[in-house]
């Protein structure tokens, strides 16, 4: 993360923030940017981006990276998936539900119409394999969202990532999606 802090990145235009996570201290998890920035508890960023979410209703989706330097035991992956959840997931006083963008509700809302067996089919997938047979969620479709880009351990932990993914001998467990920032123009800008 640089050292704008996530409210002035976002104000500015930004999309993606990467977090590089330094390991628990107590019940939070210290971060900071290569050593280059003072460490500060990821409870507190959390807050910061869950504000500006929920001040900005309607926001362009945003997205989350992590860079752990830290292990991916069980539990500094439960602590994470703690900390995501109390301030990504759950309700707060401004809106009615979590801005943290879940794959899950996705699938499910793409497969309802769908017969029992062809549901069952889609669910056991990769989420890979689910997105090259029900395409990614379009911008609209998560505007006012948070994204998590999560990967390896981490990826299993992540409550928005939550769906279990089938392993068979004969074959790998598909790697989880990529995301990627995108360029907006500053905030003044007459351009878009």
């Amino acid at each position: 993360m640089s050292s704008l802090g996530p409210i002035d990145a976002f104000d500015w235009g930004q999309v993606f923030i990467e977090l590089d996570d330094h390991g628990p201290v107590g019940d939070d998890i210290l971060i900071n940017h290569s050593g280059a920035t003072q460490s500060i508890r990821l409870s507190s960023v959390l807050r910061q981006i869950r504000w500006w979410s929920d001040t900005h209703p309607g926001h362009h989706p945003l997205v989350v990276g992590f860079q752990s330097g830290t292990s991916t035991d069980t539990p500094s992956m439960d602590l994470l998936r703690s900390l995501l959840t109390e301030h990504l997931k759950d309700a707060s006083y401004v809106t009615g539900a979590g801005p943290l963008y879940s794959l899950e509700d996705y699938v499910e809302d793409k497969i309802a119409g769908l017969d029992s067996d062809t549901r069952d089919a889609l669910r056991a997938l990769s989420p890979n394999e689910t997105a090259l047979v029900l395409g990614y969620p379009t911008i609209e479709e998560i505007r006012g969202k948070i994204l998590i880009e999560a990967r390896g351990a981490q990826f299993d932990t992540q409550p928005a990532f939550s769906k279990p993914v089938r392993r068979a001998s004969s074959r790998t467990t598909a790697k989880p999606f990529s995301a990627t920032s995108t360029i907006s123009p500053r905030r003044g800008s007459n351009s878009g």
